[in-house]
C-alpha cells in the first residue's frame, strides 16, 4: 500500500507534506501498542489522499479567470514609504540585484491565485491588507453571455504545514458582475460593476485546506470576493489558490478535493 500511494501522489506535492504523510505511514503500521482499530482509522485517512488524487482527475476543471486589476486591492509590502522608495528606484536601473532585492519586500501579484501549481511555502501567495480588501476575477470574454459560477473553492496549505497560519482569510462576501454590463475603467470604494450579491461565507481556519462556497445559479462575467480583513492575528491576509466551477457537485483544486461549507 506505501509503494502504491506515493507512486500517485507524484513528484508536485511539497515534500514537508510527503515526509510527514511516509512518517506517520510508519507509526500506523508499526506503532507497539496502539489500539488496532486506531491503526485501521489511521491508514485509511491516508489511502484516501490517493483516492482524491483519482476523483480529481475526473473532476470538472475550473473556468478560466483572469484578475481584474481595477477592482483587485494591492499586494502588501512588508516595510515603510521611504525604504519602498528606494528599492523603487533601485529596480527602475534595471539591475537584477537591485530587482530581485525589491521583490524581497513584496507580496506575489494577484495572479498566483489563478495557477494550477501545488502551493509552496515561501512566496506563493497573494497578500493584501485592510478592511475591505478584495480580489475581482474576470471569467468570460465580454461577449455579454457570462458563465454560471456555482462553486467558488479557496485552497490554503495544510494547517499543519502553513508557516504564518493566522494569515488565512476568513469572512468574505461575493459580489458578481451581471452579464452585459460591460467593463468599467475605475475602481472607488464602494462602487463598480460588481453589483450582484451572491453571499456571504467564511473559511474555517480548523477546516480542510481546500473549501468550496456554494453560488446561486446566476450568470455572471465576473466575480469580486470582498474580505472584512486579517481576523486571525496577523496584519494581512495571504491568499494562496482561487477557482471558480460552474458545476455544484465534487470539485478540486489540485489534488485535494474541496469541502463544501455552507454561506453564513
Amino acid at each position: 500500500m506505501r509503494s502504491a500511494c506515493a507512486a500517485q501522489i507524484g513528484a508536485a506535492d511539497s515534500q514537508a507534506e510527503e515526509d510527514f504523510r511516509k512518517a506517520v505511514l510508519q507509526l500506523a503500521v508499526t506503532g507497539g501498542g496502539w489500539p488496532a482499530d486506531f491503526k485501521r482509522r489511521l491508514r485509511h485517512i491516508l489511502e484516501r489522499r490517493c483516492q482524491a488524487k483519482t476523483v480529481c482527475a475526473e473532476a470538472p476543471k475550473p473556468v478560466e479567470a483572469e484578475i481584474d486589476f481595477s477592482f483587485t486591492s494591492p499586494r502588501a509590502r512588508s516595510s515603510g514609504a521611504t525604504h519602498q522608495a528606494l528599492l523603487s528606484l533601485g529596480e527602475m536601473t534595471g539591475i537584477p540585484l537591485f530587482k530581485a532585492r525589491a521583490d524581497v519586500y513584496r507580496s506575489e501579484g494577484p495572479s498566483v491565485v489563478l495557477t494550477s501549481a501545488s502551493i509552496a511555502q515561501s512566496r506563493d501567495c497573494f497578500a493584501f491588507r485592510g478592511a475591505n480588501s478584495s480580489l475581482a476575477l474576470r471569467l468570460a470574454p465580454g461577449d455579454g453571455f457570462g458563465v454560471s459560477a456555482r462553486q467558488l473553492v479557496i485552497e490554503q496549505p495544510a494547517r499543519w504545514a502553513a508557516l504564518r497560519p493566522r494569515s488565512a482569510p476568513r469572512r468574505f462576501a461575493v459580489f458578481g458582475l451581471p452579464a452585459s454590463t460591460g467593463r468599467a475603467t475605475t475602481a472607488k470604494v464602494g462602487e463598480g460593476p460588481y453589483t450582484e450579491f451572491l453571499g456571504s461565507f467564511e473559511y474555517a481556519a480548523a477546516g480542510p485546506a481546500a473549501q468550496a462556497f456554494e453560488l446561486p445559479s446566476t450568470m455572471v462575467e465576473g466575480l469580486r470576493l470582498v474580505f472584512s480583513g486579517p481576523e486571525w492575528g496577523e496584519s494581512y491576509i495571504c491568499l494562496y489558490r482561487v477557482k471558480v466551477f460552474e458545476e455544484s457537485g465534487t470539485v478540486c483544486s489540485g489534488r485535494r478535493i474541496a469541502a463544501v461549507l455552507p454561506r453564513l
